[in-house]
């Protein structure tokens, strides 16, 4: 398991700790703390981790984030994709961070 995948894990334990598991409390606080710091590590896929294996390492942090948070344990991870908030592979292919905020609100009319 590479280090960063190792950090995501152990912030999102914390994250699963917290009292409420709405997505109102679970999204931003993925997006503040895991994503941003599975984010720094997307511009090496390119480069280091070509491996198929380390790039599902790193997508199983976010399924792990699906599991956790009420009302998106029926969601597959393919219809999350759909929104992009959950796609850090695209983000490797010149996606760019731009726009996050409305990936965000997207997401949440989804869930309603």
């Amino acid at each position: 398991m590479c280090s960063s995948s190792k950090k995501a894990n152990s912030i999102l334990g914390c994250i699963k700790s917290v009292a409420s598991r709405s997505r109102e409390v679970t999204i931003p606080l993925y997006s503040a703390l895991v994503r941003s710091h599975l984010e720094c590590w997307v511009n090496f896929w390119t480069s280091q981790y070509k491996k198929k294996k380390d790039m599902d390492i790193l997508d199983h942090v976010q399924q792990r984030t699906i599991k956790i948070m009420k009302g998106l344990q029926h969601l597959s991870y393919e219809s999350l994709n759909e929104v992009s908030l959950f796609s850090l592979e695209k983000r490797s292919l010149g996606g760019g961070g731009e726009g996050e905020g409305e990936e965000n609100k997207e997401l949440i009319r989804l869930l309603q």
